[in-house]
């Protein structure tokens, strides 16, 4: 099976984006890791973007608000999320969204396949 990871994020975070994809390549991923490309927030066609995908994921150890994520909700993207402050706030777990403990690897893996 190929998962697709379509990453979003800004210019700044290029070399993070440019750092995981020759560590995905060189670690042989499995299953295989299908890097798209980088999205700017500013790209007018971004909300289009979004609403051609069917979830939207956001793994992460601290988010203040999580502008992603409702960008993705409004889309109506189905969403999983890091069980964090300020995303907390946001997901009701099992209504709106999924929530899945922060660093836990197979928790977002077993979240994203039941929306899969």
């Amino acid at each position: 099976m190929n998962w697709m990871i379509l990453s979003l994020c800004s210019s700044v975070l290029l070399g993070f984006y440019e750092i995981a994809k020759k560590a995905a390549l060189r670690d042989n991923a499995v299953p295989p890791v299908l890097f798209l490309h980088v999205v700017t927030a500013a790209a007018l066609w971004f909300p289009l973007l979004l609403m051609s995908h069917r979830i939207c994921v956001l793994s992460t150890h601290y988010e203040g608000m999580p502008l992603a994520l409702v960008e993705g909700m409004a889309a109506g993207c189905a969403v999983v999320a890091s069980d964090v402050i300020g995303v907390r706030e946001l997901i009701d777990h099992g209504r709106n969204g999924f929530l899945v403990e922060p660093a836990n690897a197979q928790a977002l893996a077993d979240a994203l396949e039941k929306l899969l």
